[in-house]
């Protein structure tokens, strides 16, 4: 009986809400709508507890650390800035932050509360006896219930409303808003029957502000006010150093350094808003594919490779591997020894990793055979390229050679070419179908060989070509390749260049310009402020 009274006092309970988007009758009651938790010993469960990670296993996961930084859902702008592509504050977006705030207090005054306080469910870290990702946090936690989880509730139904303000990128904020949700689980604070039932609450909620005028009009508000942000922030249409682009399976990517992001469309759209977020959390240089399930990059400023599957829709990272070197810098899929090849640029690791029983495992790691100072600022070996069964690594300027190994796991050495001033700092190494190889190097140097061998007498032939920056990393497509080119400035060379790819046509040693596939743009002040968000490694 006690029981029933406290779900009666529970269920026309009373609280005030600093917006009046709804009436206490509209607002949706989790103790009417979600079933009871799990029962112990029930499949349910026992389906939750399969699913917890103890903390001394998923703390060395990158998850565990973004589980740290995603815990206060007032901050907007820390949830969903990364995936809209710009600041979500008071002071850039002040309608919009009004408005999500508005919800976040609704949810957590009104919609959770009452059923946590009712059911009143153990959390995670409390029933193993082991500890959270917060464990400042943990007392306050013991006294509130898990079931359901606020995190989840809340990041869906913010992510459902952004989603309707934003559109265009509503695969990323749902996928970003779901991720809130996981937090709780990977974090040890939240069983996945709780986080589930988070989603379905948080769903409910945003169904019913639906039939509020009041709340529509303040959506139309924010639509208004972002469709405005958008067409400001011009370095979203841009690239800014972009160093890779490629057509897979009918698939555009582009690698956009700078930006920090990778993009990819079904097809080639110039209104790069439109393209689809594969990855926006670290600068990338390369993408690799093993043409069936995986695919991976490389976290230049941190050291790590990241992979990936596509389910149809969208692109998940499913495994990493960290502390790898410094600037992991090219990514390439051997389709003959079934393994991903990484090059860290300033340390010269090279990295042969496989994926079995769909785990990253590193097969074997090679020091390449180079002498320098390990603070040597010169040293930086960008790139290497498979060609006839050798791998040709790209000089640098305290290393002006081209480094030729033979594709074993030893990578034993066959030959060093010297190469001529002009190429001593070198990006790509790419050799056409005749034989013929293309070399370009640091600022605005370029040279198509007769044979590799000819580097070491190499002139610089940039101006005989119709490039208006620094060439970088080419992939073929169909009987054409695609070149990015960046512009930026360089102590010996003040010329900052335009940014953008270009498709190109090559024929008996010559190449031509075809058309552009991305719009060529100058670096402006929304390009710099982008860049500056990138959290480079410290060492």
């Amino acid at each position: 009986m006690k029981k029933r009274i406290t779900l009666l006092t529970l269920l026309i309970s009373n609280l005030s809400f600093a917006n009046t988007y709804l009436s206490s009758e509209q607002i949706p009651n989790g103790l009417y709508i979600l079933p009871p938790p799990p029962k112990e010993k029930s499949a349910a469960f026992n389906a939750d507890k399969s699913v917890y990670v103890r903390p001394e296993i998923a703390s060395k996961k990158s998850d565990w650390n973004e589980a740290i930084e995603i815990t206060d859902l007032n901050n907007i702008d820390e949830l969903f800035s990364d995936v809209v592509g710009f600041k979500i504050t008071e002071e850039n977006t002040p309608k919009t932050v009004e408005l999500l705030r508005s919800v976040v207090a609704l949810i957590n005054s009104q919609v959770v509360k009452n059923t946590k306080q009712y059911y009143n469910r153990q959390r995670p870290f409390v029933y193993f006896n082991t500890h959270s990702c917060t464990p400042e946090k943990e007392n306050s936690l013991k006294k509130n219930g898990d079931y359901p989880s606020g995190h989840s509730a809340t990041g869906w139904a913010l992510a459902l409303i952004l989603s309707e303000i934003y559109p265009e990128r509503k695969e990323e904020i749902l996928k970003r808003g779901y991720k809130i949700g996981e937090y709780g689980i990977i974090c040890g604070v939240h069983w996945k029957s709780s986080v589930d039932a988070g989603r379905l609450l948080g769903s409910s909620i945003v169904s019913a502000l639906h039939s509020s005028r009041e709340f529509n009009q303040d959506l139309e508000k924010s639509r208004n006010e972002i469709r405005k942000k958008i067409s400001e922030n011009s370095w979203i249409n841009t690239v800014y150093a972009p160093t890779y682009m490629v057509n897979i399976d009918n698939k555009w990517f582009l690698v956009d350094c700078w930006h920090s992001r990778i993009l990819w469309n079904d097809k080639l759209d110039e209104n790069l808003s439109n393209w689809k977020i594969m990855e926006n959390k670290f600068s990338s240089h390369t993408l690799a594919y093993d043409g069936k399930k995986y695919w991976a990059t490389e976290d230049t400023e941190h050291g790590r490779i990241v992979f990936y599957t596509f389910d149809g829709k969208d692109f998940k990272e499913f495994s990493s591997i960290d502390n790898l070197g410094r600037r992991t810098h090219r990514t390439i899929f051997d389709k003959e020894r079934n393994q991903f090849m990484l090059l860290s640029a300033t340390t010269g690791y090279f990295w042969r990793i496989s994926i079995k029983d769909n785990k990253a495992k590193i097969d074997s790691h090679v020091k390449l055979p180079y002498s320098h100072p390990a603070n040597d600022n010169h040293f930086e070996i960008r790139s290497f390229t498979i060609h006839d069964g050798l791998i040709y690594f790209v000089s640098s300027k305290s290393t002006p050679e081209i480094l030729v190994t033979k594709n074993n796991k030893e990578l034993t050495e066959v030959k060093r070419i010297p190469v001529s001033q002009d190429f001593q700092n070198m990006q790509e190494i790419y050799f056409f179908p005749d034989g013929k190889v293309f070399i370009s190097s640091d600022y605005k140097k370029v040279a198509i060989l007769e044979k590799i061998e000819g580097i070491k007498s190499a002139k610089n032939m940039y101006d005989a070509f119709e490039f208006v920056a620094s060439p970088y990393f080419i992939s073929a497509y169909k009987n054409n390749y695609i070149i990015p080119e960046i512009g930026y400035k360089t102590e010996e060379n003040n010329s900052y260049g335009l940014n953008g790819v270009g498709l190109w046509q090559y024929k008996n040693g010559k190449i031509k310009k075809i058309k552009e596939l991305i719009k060529f743009t100058s670096e402006n002040i929304e390009n710099k402020n982008k860049k500056s968000e990138i959290k480079f490694q410290v060492y």
